[in-house]
């Protein structure tokens, strides 16, 4: 698998929200066509402060293009350059929203470690056992009697 990753900021002047919407709803159907029938996927990674003290992102989302292999990025970068119609409407987008200075992109090499899954939990137990009903049980059949015998009463002796 062949990976870019695509760093870029918004206009200074585009509130966040008018930035992902505009996104979402024009400029990711013009990346759509362009990469139509080479990439395999094409995922945005929008950038959020968890802590509110830290310093706001570099850049506001990540885009990651993947293609099955270097050749088909190559492909698809050649056909875009191909269609002037396209690549100017894409630029002509990303000049609406984007700092087009900020713009840069990266090829990715993935190292994942191998982890060992976590355990299966097992059930929490509470601390009362659940009862269970007994079984009926006929008299002849309790432990530690014999058939025949009835609790509580005594046979006569034939002495």
């Amino acid at each position: 698998m062949f990976k870019t990753f695509w760093f870029s900021k918004r206009k200074p002047e585009m509130s966040w929200e008018d930035f992902y919407t505009h996104y979402e709803t024009r400029h990711r159907l013009l990346g759509e066509k362009a990469m139509a029938g080479e990439a395999i996927s094409y995922v945005r990674h929008y950038l959020h402060r968890e802590n509110p003290d830290a310093p706001e992102p570099v850049y506001d989302f990540v885009m990651e293009l993947c293609f099955p292999d270097r050749e088909s990025f190559e492909r698809m970068k050649a056909r875009l350059m191909a269609d002037k119609e396209l690549s100017a409407a894409i630029a002509e987008d990303e000049a609406r929203f984007l700092d087009r200075n900020s713009i840069v992109y990266y090829v990715v090499e993935d190292v994942a470690s191998e982890l060992t899954p976590p355990r299966a939990r097992k059930p929490r137990r509470s601390a009362r056992k659940p009862t269970r009903a007994k079984p009926h049980r006929t008299a002849s059949k309790r432990p530690g009697k014999r058939p025949g015998k009835r609790a509580g009463k005594r046979r006569a002796s034939s002495r």
